[in-house]
């Protein structure tokens, strides 16, 4: 009984102590500070100044990754391996395509099941470059995306042939050497 009884008074002792560390001294009467209603408005209109100031720093931070991250993807395409490729055109969509020629089958629906684009759809060895794949193109100076979504008999290694709109573009066309880069690897 004596041991309970100590056990209790410690406890008791530990407990009024660590209150009175915590709340300070329990004669001390609780200051309370009384706030008008224009320090309220006061400390709101600081507060909303601060989150604004704070969103303009995170606009301008966004910004700037923004800024980083196209700069990293033109470095990173500029370090791309690129390629030589004999190239010639088809327009399997124009009414003076000739079956063929400039396409054989249906002319609405490429060797990969999709719909040719004019200025996107390319047609490949397929053992070379896989359908699907989508790569760069450097025509006339400027790099285009284009999508390897047909073949042809006649597209034979590191040749393809571009998707135009009419025959004659084809035709002005011709053969060229053009460049080639994979951007998602290849």
């Amino acid at each position: 009984m004596y041991k309970t009884n100590s056990f209790l008074i410690y406890s008791f002792i530990a407990i009024f102590s660590i209150f009175t560390i915590v709340y300070g001294n329990a004669e001390k009467p609780l200051e309370t500070k009384e706030i008008t209603p224009e320090q309220y408005q006061a400390k709101i209109q600081h507060l909303n100044q601060l989150i604004e100031y704070k969103n303009s720093q995170l606009k301008d931070s966004k910004k700037e990754i923004d800024k980083l991250k196209k700069e990293v993807e033109k470095q990173s395409k500029e370090h791309l391996q690129v390629y030589n490729y004999k190239a010639t055109a088809y327009a399997p969509l124009c009414d003076d395509a000739v079956e063929g020629m400039c396409y054989s089958g249906d002319p609405n629906v490429t060797r990969s099941g999709r719909s040719p684009q004019p200025y996107y759809t390319v047609a490949v060895d397929p053992d070379v470059i896989p359908l699907g794949t989508i790569f760069e193109i450097k025509i006339n100076s400027e790099w285009q995306e284009v999508r390897a979504d047909d073949t042809g008999g006649a597209i034979q290694g590191n040749m393809i042939d571009y998707c135009v709109a009419t025959v004659d573009e084809a035709s002005s066309f011709g053969v060229q050497s053009i460049k080639v880069r994979f951007p998602n690897g290849r």
